[in-house]
């Protein structure tokens, strides 16, 4: 795909199944109606100058990353966001009205000037 602004008809959802390149320095702005659905080991690829920091993906609804899935760029949703186990994600995740809900994921946030933040799984402690 080269960089553009991708508009959503009216009240649909995006399920993204495979791998989805993204081809060309610039910004990806993708406007979704309703929800976004990232399938089980689907992938966004980069190449040709684009970047995570780039790319912005504005979700009418609520937005799920499913297992072992690798995602790029600012996912801005309106109600909440969820990470399934293994689910990676370069950039951010920001609900406006519900949860960010993490589970066992790795997400990474880079920050401008080369300093990079890097955020591990943390281990839940078992209950007694």
């Amino acid at each position: 795909m080269n960089r553009d602004i991708f508009i959503s008809p009216r009240n649909s959802a995006l399920l993204l199944s495979g791998t989805v390149t993204l081809h060309g320095s610039g910004v990806y702005i993708f406007q979704i109606a309703s929800g976004l659905t990232v399938g089980t080991g689907a992938s966004v690829v980069l190449s040709g100058g684009a970047t995570a920091a780039n790319i912005f993906w504005q979700v009418g609804s609520s937005a799920t990353l499913g297992t072992t899935a690798d995602f790029k760029g600012t996912i801005s949703a309106l109600t909440s966001i969820s990470l399934a186990t293994g689910a990676k994600l370069k950039r951010r995740a920001l609900a406006q009205h519900g949860a960010v809900t993490l589970d066992t994921n790795d997400v990474t946030i880079p920050l401008a000037a080369g300093v990079l933040v890097y955020v591990p799984p943390v281990a839940t402690p078992p209950r007694d």
